[in-house]
């Protein structure tokens, strides 16, 4: 399972920076059922059921990439505490190649203090998985 894989198979001799792209990574990948969670089940929406993005989240449009901006922005918030301050998120539509790129700019915690980073990934939008070497 997706949710595993981010917290669980990370290497041990990763960085910092290698653990949260990774993360990233497979926060990307994995698809939410988008079950309605209320607040009052903090438990619930820290859990499986609400990793990932929606499945939806590859339809042009700008409304919709503000939606999925909102997304990742909660997602990271309540499964990346490394991430101190998102300063920005960026996504590309590429028609040609049928994808997505995605630049998340953020401020890190790392066991020396706070780092600035970023992060690109671009995924498929046939198969929703992470393209190499883009």
């Amino acid at each position: 399972m997706s949710f595993a894989t981010a917290f669980l198979g990370q290497s041990g001799s990763a960085t910092i920076e290698q653990r949260i792209a990774k993360h990233l990574e497979v926060l990307l990948q994995s698809i939410s059922p988008e079950r309605f969670v209320g607040r009052d089940l903090p438990h619930v929406q820290a859990s499986n059921l609400c990793f990932g993005l929606p499945m939806n989240w590859a339809v042009n449009g700008g409304a919709r990439d503000t939606m999925i901006r909102q997304a990742l922005q909660q997602r990271l918030a309540r499964f990346e505490p490394r991430i101190k301050l998102l300063s920005e998120i960026e996504i590309e539509s590429d028609e040609q190649n049928n994808s997505v790129s995605f630049y998340i700019g953020a401020i890190v915690v790392t066991e020396n203090g706070s780092k600035t980073m970023s992060f690109e990934k671009t995924i498929s939008r046939m198969d929703h998985n992470v393209q190499q070497g883009a």
